[in-house]
């Protein structure tokens, strides 16, 4: 449950983290206030975005796969943002740190409703909220921390090194939790797969 909960608290973690840091990117790329904040507001609507599309993919193909491709997003995009020469780029890779982040929440929650009985998942549900929590608090503390002895790029880089220690521990320790006959037909195309949930927007 520990590990299920740091997976669905990388999006907070990785938000909160770069918020410190966020007058040292615009110092650093000569920006204005606005454009530093599209690597923010960029990366919330990925999230957002990615939170109401991507879900059905971990039906179609499993949570373990998926979680695991979320998070090597996460680590690509986190290398790519601690190495971005131009803010463009920081931005566009906080957008691959998000979605990341959206197919790893998304992932990581189905698998504690799957492992966790009718009348346990309210307590389970409980105990990856508090993580999260205590994940928001510390995060900002952490990001000063880091930002004083390592600068604005290596938040992004303790990201990626997290991500991997995390990558290690699923590919490790976490087994698939949505037998492949439960999942749906092999058959459909993925725009099919896809097409209630946009039907819903």
């Amino acid at each position: 449950m520990v590990l299920l909960g740091a997976c669905t608290s990388l999006g907070p973690l990785s938000l909160n983290l770069y918020l410190p840091s966020i007058p040292a990117v615009q110092t650093h790329f000569s920006a204005t206030v606005p454009e530093v904040q599209t690597t923010v507001s960029l990366a919330l609507l990925a999230f957002g975005v990615g939170l109401v599309l991507l879900g059905p993919l971990t039906d179609r193909y499993g949570r373990r796969p998926c979680l695991i491709g979320g998070l090597i997003l996460f680590i690509a995009g986190s290398a790519l943002a601690g190495l971005a020469p131009s803010l463009q780029l920081l931005a566009f890779a906080r957008v691959l740190q998000a979605t990341g982040c959206a197919i790893a929440f998304i992932s990581a929650r189905a698998m504690v409703s799957d492992v966790s009985p009718r009348e346990e998942l309210p307590r389970s549900v409980a105990q990856i909220t508090m993580i999260m929590l205590v994940v928001q608090m510390v995060a900002p503390l952490l990001g000063n921390l880091i930002m004083t002895s390592g600068g604005w790029r290596a938040i992004q880089l303790f990201g990626a090194a997290l991500s991997v220690s995390l990558l290690a521990a699923v590919s490790l320790a976490q087994p698939e939790t949505l037998p492949t006959t439960h999942r749906p037909e092999q058959g459909r195309s993925v725009t099919e797969f896809l097409r209630p949930t946009v039907s819903v927007l």
